[in-house]
């Protein structure tokens, strides 16, 4: 028989109850934002799973909301001499059919009919 892990907290996670529905070593688990799954004992008894998914979300938004301040504007001039600003590179990017890494490759050089600079 294997160890009983009921009540115990692992970071966002309250182990329930075991759940042999979903196979060996798998327990009903309770994360902080209230939702229950079934998961891997060993993983969450070892912090490889600290919640059902919530915590990887704030995260990435926290991160999105931090690299929004943190975007670097920039200019195009085109051959025909008009120029358009970009509030990101990525944005400038996406616009002008160029992939993130060749435009940034390219930052103050003629490229492919235009010039880009940061602001």
């Amino acid at each position: 028989m294997c160890k009983d892990y009921t009540g115990q907290r692992f970071n966002r996670l309250l182990v329930l109850r075991p759940a042999p529905d979903y196979g060996e070593g798998k327990w009903w688990c309770r994360c902080d934002c209230g939702t229950e799954f079934p998961t891997s004992i060993s993983a969450v008894a070892a912090g490889r799973t600290v919640s059902c998914g919530c915590y990887r979300k704030e995260r990435a938004r926290a991160l999105c909301a931090t690299n929004r301040r943190r975007t670097t504007q920039c200019e195009v001039t085109f051959q025909d001499g008009r120029t358009e600003r970009f509030e990101s590179i990525s944005s400038a990017a996406r616009a002008l059919g160029v992939p993130v890494p060749t435009l940034f490759q390219h930052l103050g050089e003629k490229y492919n009919g235009f010039e880009v600079h940061k602001l």
